[in-house]
C-alpha cells in the first residue's frame, strides 16, 4: 500500500462524504507520476 493509497483510506475514515472526491485528486495525482 502505497502512502497516498493509505491517505486516502485514512481520509475516506474520517469523512466518508470526501471519498470520491478524494479518489478522484488521487488519481490526479498519479498520473502527474
Amino acid at each position: 500500500m502505497t502512502a497516498v493509497t493509505e491517505a486516502a483510506s485514512v481520509r475516506a475514515d474520517v469523512d466518508p462524504r470526501n471519498d470520491a472526491e478524494w479518489r478522484r485528486g488521487e488519481g490526479e495525482l498519479l498520473d502527474r507520476f
